[in-house]
């Protein structure tokens, strides 16, 4: 995903990921995508920001 950027003092909503075969479940702030997903970046953060995009596989039943 191409890098986004925001403005120190200028709140922000993050954008919905999409993969292909995957249902987007949220943005962390760790690789281990644990605790609470990040919807928006406040209007008090300042400097660099990594969000992690957590994805659910959809699998499809099989109907015989």
């Amino acid at each position: 995903m191409t890098p986004n950027t925001y403005l120190e003092g200028i709140g922000v909503t993050l954008p919905t990921a999409e993969k292909e075969g995957y249902t987007f479940d949220g943005w962390y702030a760790t690789a281990e995508l644990t605790g609470d997903a990040i919807t928006s970046i406040g209007t008090e953060a300042t400097g660099n920001k990594t969000f992690y995009a957590k994805f659910i596989e959809v699998v499809e039943n099989e109907q015989t």
